[in-house]
């Protein structure tokens, strides 16, 4: 039987089965709106669970309106949208005449207050102190003038509606010239207007800014204040200069560090300036253009290089070297002097490796130019052994008929009275065998140039060349010119003698006829 009845109240509830619904509603988003004159704002009338008639109203048009008046709503959202008229406040009124889906009754009234806004950023006064604008003042005027002989201004401006806000406003201080500023008025309902400011301060300061003197500790200028540039030579001992200046105007100063005050010299060209500022902060820059001499010697020459256990066949103008060393051999001592005392020389010394070692010879001038002599270090293998092989396989000498003889070490040359030095031209059998040549500067007759071939292990032989110079052709023409000059004198002083002769000799016939 319990069976049945269980059955019979399922098939109740299948047929009328029970409306459950939850608690109903209609509800006005917001409490407030506000926009700008022709602005538009929206609030949602919503209805949960209900339905039923929604009125909407104005309490002003002239100020808002609303797009729906008599609505009905139905478990839904109605949107309404209100717009701005003119600036002003106004009430919005919903009246709801509803009912929740479990009946129960909604009647309820909504105020939404609204705002529309002022759009007015105009100014309603407008001044300086100090000065007077121009023109005068008006709300529509946006741009305006005036000259001030001060040091700062006020500027004063209130708005002409009281909602707007006015920004720019105060104390302002004046550069010399022209000086801008703005005053910006927002509305209230944002938007804006600028009013601009052109404040003239006169610039009545000194503009002088010459020099009334300058000299210097070392060398000589003709000062000249409307001279802006001058040229100097110091000696080279001078590696300190001391300018003096004096400002014309008293209102006028050096700029920081630009006047009178004792400088260091470089050698070669250097700048010194002076840079006067006038009252009005206008700058004149004299220049000083200063040579320092550079009598430092430039002499980068060794007069001498050589390496401990072995020859170096060594001249000042060669400045790379080939030279083996046995195996034994880990490290050789490098003995360089400079020709010029003043000269510093920096040997790069190091364990030697088996195969070449690069020795670097640093020579530093006085006037700092720099000379690098190479000497490649070959230490051999213990396999290795070095030859005593010094032979030239060819030598020539340029514009000179020679040929070199075997066994044969002692030559004589000739040379033009032009020609200075010789020009070798010398291949050794062996590559590893070097040469050096000695004497073969300013060649003079009787001098002798000394060819030295060095074999790897350092054997060497001497080849050496007499030189005979002819004379310069000026000399010759010299001694023709006195020979000719010695024969006609000696001539014309035979002939004059003969001459007076004659003459003596006949005053002397006319004598002894007159005596007769």
């Amino acid at each position: 039987m319990k069976k049945y009845v269980r059955y019979l109240l399922f098939l109740i509830l299948l047929i009328f089965p029970v409306m459950v619904f939850a608690a109903g509603s209609v509800t006005v988003s917001g409490t407030s709106l506000s926009m700008a004159p022709n602005g538009t704002a929206s609030f949602n009338v919503v209805a949960s669970n209900a339905a039923g008639r929604v009125t909407i109203a104005s309490s002003d048009t002239s100020i808002v309106t609303v797009n729906k008046s008599n609505e009905w709503v139905e478990n839904g959202t109605l949107t309404v949208t209100a717009t701005g008229k003119k600036t002003g406040n106004a009430k919005i009124t919903v009246t709801v005449d509803a009912a929740t889906f479990d009946k129960e009754e909604i009647k309820k009234t909504y105020t939404i207050n609204v705002r529309v806004k002022s759009t007015n950023n105009n100014l309603g006064s407008l001044s300086i102190t100090g000065g007077t604008l121009s023109p005068g003042f008006a709300a529509g005027t946006t741009s305006y003038s005036a000259t001030v002989d001060a040091t700062s201004i006020t500027i004063n401006a209130s708005a002409a509606d009281s909602t707007a806000k006015v920004s720019g406003t105060g104390k302002k201080n004046l550069a010399y010239g022209k000086n801008t500023f703005k005053v910006v008025v927002t509305s209230e309902s944002g938007a804006t207007k600028t009013y601009t400011l052109t404040i003239t301060r006169p610039d009545n300061r000194s503009a002088n800014n010459y020099l009334k003197s300058l000299s210097i500790s070392d060398g000589t200028i003709s000062f000249k204040k409307g001279t802006n540039n001058y040229n100097v030579t110091v000696d080279g001992n001078v590696s300190k200069l001391t300018v003096s200046a004096a400002v014309e105007d008293s209102k006028a100063s050096f700029v920081s560090g630009f006047g009178s005050r004792t400088v260091d010299l470089k050698y070669g060209a250097n700048s010194v300036l002076v840079k006067v500022k006038a009252e009005n902060q206008q700058v004149r820059v004299y220049t000083l253009n200063v040579t320092r001499t550079d009598n430092r010697s430039t002499n980068n020459n060794l007069s001498s290089l050589q390496i401990s256990g072995t020859s170096l066949p060594f001249d000042k103008n060669t400045i790379n070297y080939n030279v083996s060393v046995p195996n034994e051999t880990t490290q050789v001592e490098v003995f360089a002097t400079p020709e010029d005392s003043k000269a510093k020389v920096v040997v790069n010394n190091f364990p030697l490796a088996v195969g070449d070692n690069n020795i670097t010879v640093v020579v530093t001038s006085e006037s700092e130019a720099v000379k690098t002599y190479t000497i490649v270090v070959k230490r051999l293998s213990e396999a290795e052994k070095m030859s005593d092989n010094n032979n030239v396989s060819e030598m020539k000498i340029f514009g000179h008929d020679f040929e070199l003889e075997e066994d044969k070490y002692e030559y004589d040359i000739s040379i033009g009275a032009d020609e200075n030095e010789l020009l070798f031209y010398i291949t050794m059998e062996d590559a590893n065998a070097n040469y050096v040549i000695s004497g073969n500067e300013e060649l003079k007759d009787g001098s002798s140039v000394v060819v030295t071939s060095i074999s790897e292990s350092g054997v060497k032989q001497d080849y050496t060349f007499s030189i005979s110079k002819e004379a310069l052709k000026s000399e010759k023409n010299n001694m023709i010119f006195t020979i000719i000059c010695s024969v006609v004198a000696l001539v014309l002083g035979i002939g004059i003698g003969f001459f007076l002769g004659k003459v003596m000799k006949f005053q002397k016939t006319n004598q002894t006829v007159e005596q007769k």
